[in-house]
């Protein structure tokens, strides 16, 4: 199964902790997951392409997945 990583951070740089991520593609959306101590989070997931990035529930960008996308809160 593929899976991404998605880094959550802070606009001064600090991570963002224990935050919900899910992936969002044509087909529907993954199970949530959440990011460690460092600001990552693993979302394993069925679909390939572009997807959307949603960080506590607000639309926060796109990436080509499987792949690896950073986003600032």
């Amino acid at each position: 199964m593929p899976s991404s990583t998605v880094l959550v951070y802070y606009g001064d740089g600090s991570p963002a902790r224990h935050t919900r991520v899910v992936l969002g593609f044509s087909g529907g959306m993954t199970q949530p997951g959440y990011t460690d101590d460092r600001g990552a989070a693993q979302i394993d997931h069925v679909g390939t392409g572009t997807a959307t990035v949603y960080v506590d529930g607000s639309a926060r960008g796109t990436f080509h997945a499987p792949g690896r996308t950073t986003v600032t809160l």
